[in-house]
């Protein structure tokens, strides 16, 4: 059915006629040309005139034509199938695929009264009903959402799951309020009783761990049916050649329904993404072995620092340095002899004591820091030679002709931004005793970062005492006083401890040791070790030659796994810089490449990650029928068991199942109906024709 209408008040349309009538009476009224003419005549042409000139102005009010459709509708009866692997581990019936072909039958008799749709789910939810039980994770919480969004605003008559009732991922299904008012019947799959089984269950343990340390791997284990025997447990890594066993220990076991926690401590002896497997030796008549082990990655990075502390000669300062530094286990610490170094490797860190000296040796090194872009600490001391020292940083210049020497202390610089000093600390030093430093005038270059000022007696001066400076990528420090020792020894005089000299000398290499990242092609993933249900996400941005961020390029990236498979993505451009969503990767180590299709060198990244298996649906296979009523109680639905399926259909078949009337509207604009304008063309044509015959025009 349809009506007529416009967006304007109906007693519009008496204005329209009026309008209409109106023009055609002043034209008419007085008509002097149709005075000798038959009344019928000038009553037609003044009909002709009201009639167009009336639906012209009807057209203005921009009229519809309104439809009202009216479509029936079935109630939606929903099949939702639990696909995760605890369904096929903990059931060794057939009940599982057996129910498929029941729901076929169930679907060719009921499909008059139910519009039927299939669902699966598990880690996510797809279409569609089948029997591979692959899913390694349940989540209810998934398809109660998928259902809600996916039939938003339809009828839907029940909710069929068919599932185990175990759940390892979302919220509890008792207590998801997504779908209160449809009804769930639960078809329960799985067993209840307990079945002689031993599952490690949790593992908990850090993923990054130092090498040097010993890493504590945490984890539960239990054990049903195995009363006064014992586990058999042991820790091993998996490497290219193999399984090496680390450690093991036996555990009695106490009771039939026993449950404990336990540790291994293995020791990070190697740098890299490393692979154990905490196992337990399987016994007679276990429900499932896949759960004896659990396989764990840990990423062993060596964080320590390498500092080469290159003397001229002995010095107790030397022991200051070494003492300090030693102390804390991120330092790795090497002291050579200016005379007895034969190799300078590549240390991130050099503190040159009393150097330049007068050895032609220390110039070679000095330009061979440089080279490597190797950042160094000087510190300045009577065996210095000045000149070459002016020559050989860009911090400051002692301009002097003596060789003399002043006595200064501390004073703290307020606007140093490059660290923080605790502010307790830094009224210690102003208290310390004096370094001995070079006698002359300093000129400090622009751009160093002056920490700490000389104090020459009771006068502060603007000449530098410890100051910094980072120029084309190379970090150096300036420290223009020896005697650190006497610091040393102050500061455990007055407070008991070193912290003040610590901290100012820590900070200090710590500065020195961070490395920028200057290359123009820099691709960023969050982390290495990733669980099997997360999205692999990879940002990237390159830089110009400013080192501004563009993405004026296409970018790629192929990701190998350890098969030599490759999987080539493409990354897509946001703002400034580049994304891409790997999505959900298997198992495993893999190698990835990433390029930018740009000019220059420096556009290829190479990195590695690895995903972890995280076992969820191997730990519990004891079946969750508990939780199928408690949800189907709470829904007005009901819970049956694979032999009961008839009753399901009985129940289905006899509940009403009202068809649904959806109502809809459409709108069409009137003025586009074509053969309208025909009309209000044929008037106005009939209108001057018969003018025109009688002699008006």
């Amino acid at each position: 059915m349809g009506n007529i209408n416009t967006h304007y008040p109906i007693w519009f349309i008496v204005l329209v006629i009026a309008a209409g009538l109106s023009y055609a009476m002043l034209l008419y009224w007085k008509e002097n040309n149709f005075k000798d003419k038959s009344k019928s005549l000038k009553s037609s042409l003044f009909l002709l005139r009201a009639s167009s000139v009336s639906l012209i102005a009807f057209f203005l009010l921009n009229p519809f034509f309104e439809n009202i459709i009216e479509e029936e509708k079935k109630p939606l009866l929903i099949i939702a199938q639990d696909l995760s692997q605890s369904v096929a581990l903990s059931d060794k019936t057939n009940d599982k695929t057996e129910i498929l072909e029941k729901i076929e039958s169930l679907k060719s008799e009921l499909g008059s009264s139910y519009d039927f749709r299939e669902l699966n789910f598990g880690a996510e939810v797809n279409f569609g009903l089948t029997d591979s039980f692959t899913q390694t994770r349940t989540n209810f919480s998934d398809l109660f959402s998928f259902i809600e969004g996916q039939y938003y605003g339809l009828p839907i008559s029940g909710l069929v799951v068919i599932s185990d009732g175990i759940y390892n991922e979302g919220q509890n299904p008792i207590y998801e309020k997504s779908l209160a008012n449809v009804p769930v019947y639960s078809i329960a799959l799985g067993d209840t009783i307990k079945k002689s089984d031993i599952s490690i269950k949790n593992v908990y343990h850090n993923k990054i761990g130092f090498l040097g340390d010993q890493i504590p791997i945490e984890f539960d284990i239990s054990a049903q049916g195995y009363s006064s025997q014992k586990l058999d447990l042991s820790i091993s890594e998996i490497t290219s050649n193999g399984k090496q066993q680390i450690d093991s220990k036996s555990v009695p076991i106490s009771g039939d329904n026993f449950f404990t926690s336990d540790r291994f401590i293995i020791p990070a002896n190697k740098t890299g993404t490393r692979q154990f497997q905490i196992s337990v030796t399987p016994k007679k008549n276990e429900l499932s072995r896949s759960n004896n082990y659990r396989n764990i990655f840990l990423e062993i990075i060596d964080s320590r620092i390498d500092v080469l502390i290159l003397a001229n000669s002995p010095h107790p300062d030397i022991a200051a340095l070494k003492q300090t530094l030693g102390s804390n286990k991120n330092y790795m610490i090497r002291s050579e002899l200016l005379t007895d170094l034969k190799d300078l490797g590549i240390p991130d860190v050099v503190i040159l004591h009393n150097l330049p000296s007068n050895s032609g040796k220390s110039k070679n090194i000095l330009a061979d820091l440089v080279q490597k872009k190797i950042p160094h600490l000087f510190i300045v001391g009577q065996q210095t030679i000045i000149p070459d020292f002016n020559e050989s940083q860009e911090i400051v210049s002692i301009k002097t002709n003596l060789n003399t020497a002043n006595e200064v202390q501390a004073k703290f610089n307020k606007n140093f931004n490059l660290f923080t000093i605790e502010d307790e600390l830094i009224k210690d030093f102003e208290q310390m005793p004096p370094l001995t430093s070079p006698y002359g005038n300093y000129e400090t270059q622009s751009d160093g970062k002056i920490l700490l000022f000389q104090k020459i007696g009771n006068i502060e001066t603007a000449y530098p005492l410890l100051a910094f400076n980072d120029r084309n990528g190379l970090k150096t420090a300036t420290l223009l006083g020896e005697g650190l020792w006497k610091w040393k020894l102050n500061s455990y005089g007055k407070k008991g401890n070193y912290k003040a000299v610590d901290q100012l000398l820590l900070k200090s290499v710590q500065y020195l040791s961070l490395k920028e990242d200057k290359r123009k092609w820099q691709v960023q993933i969050e982390k290495n070790i990733w669980n099997e249900n997360e999205r692999i996400i990879f940002s990237a941005t390159y830089y110009n030659d400013n080192f501004e961020p563009i993405n004026n390029s296409e970018a790629r990236m192929s990701i190998i796994n350890e098969s030599g498979d490759k999987y080539d993505y493409v990354f897509s451009r946001a703002s400034n810089y580049y994304t891409l969503d790997a999505g959900y990767l298997p198992t495993g180590k893999y190698n990835f490449v990433a390029e930018a299709d740009a000019p220059g060198e420096g556009n290829k990244y190479t990195g590695s990650f690895v995903i972890q298996d995280l076992q969820l649906e191997q730990t519990n296979l004891e079946a969750r029928h508990d939780i199928l009523f408690q949800l189907s109680e709470n829904s007005g639905g009901k819970l049956y068991y694979p032999n009961e399926f008839e009753l399901l259909r009985s129940d289905l078949k006899n509940k009403e199942s009202k068809v649904v009337v959806f109502s809809s509207r459409t709108q069409s604009a009137i003025i586009s109906i074509k053969w309208l304008f025909f009309l209000i063309l044929g008037l106005i044509s009939l209108e001057w024709i018969l003018r025109r015959y009688h002699g008006s025009y």
